[in-house]
């Protein structure tokens, strides 16, 4: 068993937050996200093996975001998944050309899209803004959704072509 000291542990906590908020978490849910973060890190403590030659940060890493993924993923089964609208600041507007990378030039179609990704369905809505506002990547929106990461972009090409239609 590795040995973790205290300023390991603030580290590894501090890490955890980040991963937590760049995964695009609510502010309130970061602390418990780190917490689930902390336990992958126990775990991955107990399974290290120094003669495997890793490092141990380096074997540790996807422990604790494995772990952050899983309770992201635990929270999203409990809830309807078109609900990461909630994550999105009120004050944050988006323009077609912040999700559709070849958006027209035309001032009227630079609107706030946020009028057509509410007429998405939730999966498409939930992928779009994962991927392309919040920075996820495609495994991380996959395992929140419960499917492969090539589905997952598939989704998103679906809901941007579902975007790129005029409203009528």
């Amino acid at each position: 068993m590795h040995p973790l000291t205290d300023a390991d542990l603030l580290l590894w906590h501090r890490r955890a937050v980040t991963m937590a908020r760049n995964m695009g978490a609510p502010a309130a849910e970061w602390e418990d996200m780190a917490q689930e973060g902390m336990l992958g890190l126990l775990r991955a403590q107990r399974r290290f093996d120094p003669s495997r030659g890793a490092q141990f940060c380096t074997f540790a890493y996807p422990h604790v975001r494995g772990a952050i993924l899983d309770a992201a993923r635990r929270d999203c089964s409990r809830c309807e998944v078109g609900s990461i609208d909630a994550t999105l600041p009120e004050d944050e507007t988006l323009t077609f050309a912040d999700v559709i990378p070849a958006a027209p030039l035309d001032p009227d179609a630079a609107l706030d899209c946020s009028a057509a990704l509410a007429t998405l369905p939730g999966r498409e809505r939930f992928a779009l803004v994962a991927l392309v506002v919040r920075g996820w990547r495609g495994r991380e929106v996959a395992a929140v959704l419960g499917c492969s990461a090539s589905r997952v972009s598939q989704i998103k090409t679906k809901a941007l072509a579902r975007m790129r239609r005029p409203v009528a």
